[in-house]
Parts: C-alpha cells; sequence; structure tokens
C-alpha cells in the first residue's frame, strides 16, 4: 500500500513538474524551450507547446550593472531609482534587485532589458527574469561558470554585487574578465561553481524556482501600456455613444409598444370582468347592511306579547292609530265602541300589571278615542335573543355563490 501511495506521489511530482516546465521559455539568440527527458532538462531550439508564462533572458539581452547608493532609508533609495534614467547605452524595461550592504548604504544590481526583445515576443509573459539572476538565486557560490549554447558565461557574486561576463568558446575565470572590483577573502577564493552543458538547463529552473518563493514580484513584466496608447479612444467612445443612443432609442420604443398593447390587454379584460365586479359590489352593500341590522336586532328586545294583545284586541274591533313601547311601559292610540271594555280586558290580562288611561277618552263619531298606558308582566315578556332569519337569509341569498 505504501509503495503505491509512493508511486503515485512521484507520477503526480512529475507530472506537475513537466506542465510547469511547459510554460517556461529560454531567450538568447533565439527562443528555446525545455523539453523534460529520462534523466534530466535539456533546451531545444524553437517554440513548441503552449504558451509561456515566464521567459529566461540570455546574457546577450539585457545590460546588468552595478552601483552602491551611499543611502540609509530603503524609501529614499527607491524614489531616486524612480527618477534616474535606465543605465547602459539603450533603454527598455528595468529590474531593480537592492542589498542593504551596510547601514548607511545599498548595493543594486540592475537589469536592463531591450524594448526590442520584448517586442519580439510572440506572447508576452507575465515574468521575465535575466540567467545570471537565476544561477546565482541560492547566494552561496562566488564565482558561477557556465557552459552554454556555445558561448561561456562567467558570473561573480561578491560584495559589490552580481556582476557577469560572456565570451566565445572555452569558459574563462572571472579575475581574468576584470569582474572584481572588491577581492575576495580567503575563505571565498576558491567557492566556484562549475556549471557544464547538461547540467545548465536544470540550473536555471532550481534558480527561477528560488527566485518565485522568495521574491516573486522582483521580475514581474509590467502590463504593456503601448498598446493602451495605441487604440482609437475617440472613435471607440463615438462608436459607444451611437450604440447606446441606438439601443436606448430602440428599447424604448419596444416598452411603450409593450406598454400599449398590455394597455388594450387589461380594457378588454376590465370590461369582461365589470359584471362580476359590480356583483361583489353589491353583495358587499348587501353583506355591510345585513351586519348593520345584525348589530341593531343585537340592543332589540322581542314585542311579541305587545303584538299578541293588539292582534287579540283588534279582533274584538277595536282600531289602533299608533303604538308605543318605552322599556316595559306601552301606550295603544286607538279607537272603539267603549274604551272602558278595552281597558279591562287588559287590566285583566295576566300578561298585564296594570292599565290605566293616560288621557281623557273623547268621542268622535260615535267612537271612543282612548289612549291606554299599561306596563307588561316580566314574567311573560320575551327574552332578548339574537336572531337568526337576516344570518340565514344571508347564506341563501349569496350572490357570490351564486356567480361563482
Amino acid at each position: 500500500m505504501r509503495r503505491a501511495i509512493n508511486n503515485f506521489w512521484v507520477r503526480l511530482k512529475n507530472k506537475v513538474f513537466r506542465s510547469c516546465v511547459e510554460r517556461i521559455g529560454y531567450r538568447s539568440n533565439g527562443i528555446y524551450y525545455f523539453s523534460p527527458g529520462s534523466d534530466e532538462l535539456s533546451i531545444e531550439a524553437g517554440q513548441v507547446g503552449r504558451a509561456k508564462f515566464v521567459i529566461i533572458l540570455g546574457r546577450e539581452c539585457y545590460f546588468e550593472t552595478v552601483r552602491e547608493y551611499p543611502i540609509g532609508r530603503l524609501s529614499d533609495l527607491k524614489k531616486i531609482l524612480a527618477s534616474e534614467e535606465s543605465p547602459g547605452p539603450h533603454g527598455g524595461l528595468r529590474f531593480d534587485q537592492i542589498i542593504r550592504s551596510s547601514e548607511s548604504s545599498f548595493s543594486v544590481t540592475s537589469w536592463v532589458v531591450k524594448h526590442s526583445i520584448v517586442s519580439a515576443l510572440e506572447n508576452r509573459p507575465w515574468v521575465l527574469v535575466p540567467e545570471t539572476a537565476c544561477l546565482t538565486a541560492n547566494g552561496h557560490d562566488t564565482e558561477v561558470m557556465v557552459n552554454r549554447l556555445g558561448k561561456s558565461l562567467a558570473i561573480r557574486n561578491g560584495p559589490d554585487g552580481i556582476k557577469s561576463a560572456l565570451t566565445e568558446g572555452d569558459s574563462a575565470s572571472a579575475s581574468r574578465l576584470g569582474l572584481y572590483t572588491q577581492p575576495l577573502s580567503s575563505a571565498n577564493q576558491g567557492d566556484t561553481r562549475h556549471i557544464s552543458e547538461q547540467q545548465f538547463p536544470s540550473a536555471l529552473v532550481l534558480g527561477l524556482k528560488h527566485i518565485l518563493i522568495t521574491s516573486p514580484w522582483l521580475f514581474l513584466l509590467p502590463p504593456d501600456r503601448s498598446a493602451i496608447r495605441r487604440y482609437p479612444w475617440v472613435r471607440a467612445a463615438k462608436l459607444s455613444s451611437y450604440i447606446f443612443a441606438g439601443y436606448i432609442a430602440l428599447s424604448s420604443a419596444y416598452l411603450f409598444g409593450f406598454q400599449l398593447v398590455t394597455d388594450y390587454r387589461i380594457d378588454k379584460a376590465r370590461e369582461a370582468s365589470q359584471v362580476a365586479i359590480e356583483l361583489q359590489k353589491e353583495n358587499a352593500n348587501l353583506k355591510s347592511n345585513i351586519t348593520e341590522l345584525n348589530q341593531l336586532m343585537e340592543d332589540t328586545e322581542p314585542t311579541w306579547v305587545i303584538w299578541d294583545l293588539a292582534l287579540g284586541l283588534a279582533q274584538d274591533g277595536v282600531r289602533f292609530t299608533a303604538i308605543n313601547s318605552i322599556n316595559s311601559r306601552v301606550k295603544f292610540h286607538g279607537s272603539a265602541t267603549k274604551a272602558s271594555t278595552v281597558l279591562s280586558k287588559l287590566a285583566d290580562d295576566p300578561r298585564i300589571v296594570s292599565a290605566d288611561y293616560a288621557s281623557a277618552v273623547r268621542n268622535h263619531r260615535g267612537k271612543e278615542i282612548f289612549v291606554i298606558e299599561f306596563e307588561l308582566n316580566p314574567d311573560y315578556r320575551e327574552r332578548k335573543s339574537k336572531s337568526k332569519v337576516v344570518a340565514a337569509a344571508t347564506q341563501n341569498t349569496s350572490l357570490v355563490d351564486k356567480y361563482e
């Protein structure tokens, strides 16, 4: 099980390494790419595979300088570097590596890449790294002697920064090329690393890895502002304004037409639903009236006893002109042949406590007009009850149920 996990881990590492190497290119007199072989990396001419995110520049592609600045504050040094022109015989992209050499000074190694080198790249990479920075990234070697592509590169990483020189043919020492401006200590005089043609690709990739881990922003390529300046902003702004105006006009016309169609459909639907709306209004009015009637009847005491007395007297020939009831006292206004008979009949009725004339009896055309006031017996009064007749009528004559 452990062996299978180790094998899987090794295959995964190799796959990730190959994928990363495919995104790295080398630029010298031409374009080269890294080819991962079975044993070690190799550099092949021509640009194949996917677009390169990182380009390592050969010594032929940049100008390298080292300068000491007697400035104690890093912020002041960065302001001075930003105001200085690019060193060297040509302009270009400048990358500065700042190393504090003492409490009151900094050593600045500058790489200036030609604009023609960058513009010649088909796909603009993200990072441009000089090969001298890659080969001295570990910082342990004082001298690095490299054989690559038929040329020799001598690099000196001393107290005054990185210095390099490129020669044809066999490698030459850094001292013979005049790279020492300060003498080496006895401990570092023999600290020299030789990199052969076969070891060169692996050394570049290892140094690049160290740079991307320790200082990933140092060699980050700035955006191409020339393309922004060449862009026809005025024409693009005019075209955008025309497109925007056309879009607004078309969308406004569409919304206006859609609103007209919607209003027409709403009017049609309103006409079709007008009958139902009127019926709903009538139903609402009926319900409101019924509610008011029920509220009035809640506080009304039934007068069935009074009407029973009136109907009994009417059968005896009594004619009533008015009947008034206040609480338990009732007044009968009417006429009869003999008012005394009506009074005695009411007085003898067990539903009446007492009865008497409320005013004098008058004779008119053979009839006696009377006003008799009496008080109902509480034992025979009807108890207050809520009428359910109207509520039942509401349920039976509901317009909503009728037309739904």
